[in-house]
């Protein structure tokens, strides 16, 4: 059943890739000058007509790094390299584990046990945060 006449049309359908047009959707959570996918579609007053109401649509960024500019750094490479310090001594050098290590490894040696503990967290990795925690008189 229409009410309208002419009826009231959803907006033409748009594909990922097609540059964002502001006057016909807002961004939904990320803006960008191309669309990745449309969350609601533009209603027009007629076919080919005026704006009635604004649709709904993810923006996707086109931009495009320089080949002399770094590639982006995940989280976990940030994560890794923040929770990981080394510290050179006289005899050698080590890795000074984080704190989510060490209450990892404390957690999962209470749980599991000392070996399934170092099993899941990786001999090197569980022997360098043992020998931390005795140096500091945590176990």
């Amino acid at each position: 059943m229409t009410v309208n006449d002419p009826p009231v049309v959803f907006g033409p359908n748009i594909s990922v890739g097609e540059t964002f047009n502001t006057d016909m959707y807002t961004a939904y959570t990320k803006s960008g000058n191309k669309v990745e996918f449309v969350v609601w579609p533009a209603l027009l007053l007629h076919a080919n007509g005026p704006v009635l109401c604004k649709g709904v649509a993810q923006g996707l960024s086109d931009v495009r790094r320089p080949k002399s500019a770094p590639s982006p750094v995940s989280h976990q490479q940030k994560q890794d390299s923040y929770s990981e310090t080394t510290v050179a001594t006289k005899k050698s050098t080590y890795n000074v584990p984080s704190r989510h290590d060490i209450e990892m490894f404390m957690e999962w040696r209470e749980i599991f046990g000392k070996e399934r503990a170092r099993d899941y967290i990786g001999g090197e990795k569980y022997d360098n945060i043992r020998l931390h925690c005795m140096h500091n008189r945590l176990i």
